[in-house]
């Protein structure tokens, strides 16, 4: 058998000239943040798969590299579910093993504790040019201050690093968690949502504040939760471009949770259960613009954008869970797609599609 030259797909070979050029930059930042008084630590690479999947880890979590028992421990025959075969897994990030460490440790170690870890973590996510499923990360953090001291000197550290590598006029954005609790909290949502409510609010960049409101929505929070929430993001700046009036409302947004809809659906036939609940929906607001008798969801779109020319942004998440979870079903897995490709492909009211997920779209 012939040696594979390629590294795995996602992975990378570093050659010496760009080693040096890593080895330049760590040093400096190395150097740097232990002047302010930053202590160097190093995790495993490999964690629990428990900590890994404590629900803190966003969505990161579902770019888990799994490793499966070893010896005894796999038991092929009596594996119900995937965690059946698993017990670890590669870190994601290193905020995990920095909170195993400290809680494993707290008593060995300095208050409050300076932490800086250089190391690299592991996501299975569609690779892309410049984005790798191997890289490095660096991670400074004070454990035991409470007070906004421990904000001021990350702050600080981290420009001077900058500054020191040679970067100019650069921004720094601050996010105040009690700030965006506080406006949570006004907007009529509870405590158990924050986290949940937080991580939609930050693909604000990626898919605009009307994508934002759609996903809230898509999880079942409450219409008038999520109005008094979007209308507090008001006056920011992407206001004052004089694109954005011109875009404002121009589109319609359909957020579509794969993962919820398989599950919600049961005995029903998952696309079937979809197009009806969406139809729904959207005869709330288009009700008198296409057939009252209409079961499928294509069609009922085609039927108002020729009357109204409106377009529309779908958001499909987790678009690929059915081909994961209902691997054995060939039939499900082919109506799906068929699904897809009749609602999305060379339609005239899709003005864009983004769909998340870890299989590459392509390969369907």
């Amino acid at each position: 058998m012939s040696l594979s030259k390629k590294p795995v797909t996602g992975m990378k070979d570093i050659l010496p000239g760009e080693m040096r050029i890593r080895e330049y930059v760590t040093g400096v930042i190395r150097e740097t943040y232990e002047a302010f008084g930053f202590t160097s630590i190093e995790t495993p690479c490999v964690e629990n798969i428990a900590n890994l999947s404590s629900r803190q880890g966003g969505e990161n979590e579902k770019l888990i590299f799994k490793i499966l028992r070893r010896g005894e421990k796999l038991k092929l025959d009596e594996a119900k579910t995937e965690a059946d075969l698993t017990d670890s897994g590669l870190r994601y990030d290193l905020t995990v093993p920095l909170v195993r460490f400290y809680a494993a440790h707290t008593n060995e170690l300095p208050s409050p504790f300076k932490a800086l870890q250089m190391g690299n973590v592991w996501r299975a996510d569609k690779p892309q040019r410049g984005r790798y499923r191997q890289f490095m990360q660096c991670d400074i953090d004070i454990l035991g201050e409470p007070s906004n001291l421990a904000e001021i000197e990350l702050i600080l550290a981290t420009t001077t690093t900058l500054g020191k590598l040679g970067f100019r006029d650069f921004q720094i954005r601050i996010n105040e968690r009690r700030i965006l609790k506080a406006m949570a909290a006004y907007s009529g949502f509870g405590p158990e949502d924050y986290d949940t409510v937080f991580i939609i609010l930050d693909k604000m960049d990626k898919i605009g504040l009307d994508g934002v409101a759609a996903e809230l929505t898509g999880h079942g929070f409450s219409r008038e939760c999520v109005e008094r929430y979007t209308e507090l993001f008001a006056g920011l700046q992407i206001e004052r471009d004089p694109s954005f009036a011109e875009h404002l409302n121009r589109y319609d947004v359909s957020y579509l949770n794969m993962q919820q809809f398989l599950i919600r659906a049961k005995h029903q036939g998952v696309t079937e259960y979809l197009e009806e609940l969406v139809i729904r929906d959207l005869r709330e607001v288009y009700g008198e613009l296409f057939d009252g008798q209409e079961r499928v969801l294509a069609a009922a779109l085609e039927q108002i954008y020729a009357k109204t020319e409106k377009e529309f942004i779908f958001l499909i998440d987790e678009w690929d869970c059915i081909m994961r979870e209902r691997q054995e079903s060939e039939e499900l897995q082919r109506q799906y797609l068929d699904f897809l490709r009749n609602l999305l492909k060379d339609q005239p009211y899709v003005a864009l599609a983004y769909m998340t997920g870890i299989l590459p779209v392509k390969k369907y």
